[in-house]
């Protein structure tokens, strides 16, 4: 089969996917009559590769995530990595806009938080303003506002979190996927948190998860919005698009060094990201990109 002949045999809710094409290899090429052969295929869908549209309506900060973990397992068991080569991951992703009660609760939850000489709000794991980064877009109050959002998302995500916390504290566990995205299972079967994970031999199965809290939130400019052109494409083709042009542009980056993701913990560590920020509801346009850094130091 011609891949424009592929192409006319899918549906436009494929478009920006990879596919598996199932091909009948022609018999007088092959001995085995009916012989078949698989191979991937992408749709580019008229210029939106691998376009996702928010994964909910709104922004979910009240959603339990305690199966984030279970979900990431099911993830990246198939892939098993031979090696604990070190490597670090960029996650460009478009976050729902932020909704005023969670604007009101993130003000509310960090007034008396530490703040620098600024005067500015210190979060670990989360950009504070940065005069660098401050050249790179229009003016400082558009950046200002930026960070200010980037911190709600942040404390959206941690809400979820913290839910999952109910089901798990006093839970016994076989594995840490029974432990939510917060807790770890140890030696002796009980869940407990992750920063009492000190040494890999206190694990059940010989490997501390990894942190969530040392992921590092931060402003990114290249990320945008859908335009106008992309939306008017997937109104032409029946795609769903509710409100997908409002949002807060940003990047989620895995912890460094000595913390660098490894092996199948930092497999697990990314899949868990993402399942909890599909939760919380996020965008991938194509502005969006995923940056991998191979072989990053790991001690």
């Amino acid at each position: 089969a011609k891949p424009e002949d592929i192409q006319r045999l899918i549906k436009p809710r494929l478009f920006g996917k990879e596919v598996v094409v199932t091909e009948r290899v022609d018999r007088n090429l092959h001995e085995v009559p009916g012989a078949t052969i698989d191979y991937p295929a992408f749709v580019d869908g008229d210029g939106y590769c691998g376009t996702e549209l928010f994964t909910n309506k709104r922004m979910n900060c009240a959603e339990d995530v305690s199966d984030a973990h279970v979900h990431a397992e099911e993830e990246v068991v198939r892939l098993a990595p031979t090696t604990t080569r070190g490597f670090g991951l960029e996650f460009e992703f478009m976050a729902r806009e932020v909704l005023p009660e969670i604007k009101d609760a993130t003000k509310q939850h960090y007034k008396d938080w530490e703040r620098n000489s600024d005067g500015r709000l210190v979060i670990p794991g989360v950009e504070t303003f940065n005069h660098e980064h401050v050249r790179s877009y229009d003016n400082e109050s558009d950046y200002a506002e930026l960070v200010e959002q980037i911190r709600e998302v942040n404390y959206c995500f941690q809400q979820s979190v913290k839910k999952s916390l109910i089901k798990t504290r006093t839970k016994t566990c076989t594995s840490h996927s029974a432990c939510g995205p917060k807790m770890y299972c140890n030696t002796l079967g009980q869940c407990k948190p992750r920063f009492q994970c000190k040494a890999h031999a206190s694990a059940i199965d010989g490997q501390c998860p990894v942190r969530i809290g040392l992921w590092h939130w931060e402003s990114d400019v290249s990320v945008k919005m859908l335009s106008s052109e992309a939306v008017k494409w997937m109104n032409d083709h029946d795609i769903e698009n509710e409100n997908e042009q409002a949002g807060v542009g940003m990047e989620l980056v895995s912890p460094g060094p000595p913390n660098t993701l490894s092996g199948l913990a930092g497999m697990r560590s990314a899949a868990e990201m993402l399942q909890i920020l599909r939760h919380v509801g996020i965008q991938a346009g194509p502005s969006q990109g995923l940056h991998v850094h191979v072989n990053a130091i790991s001690d």
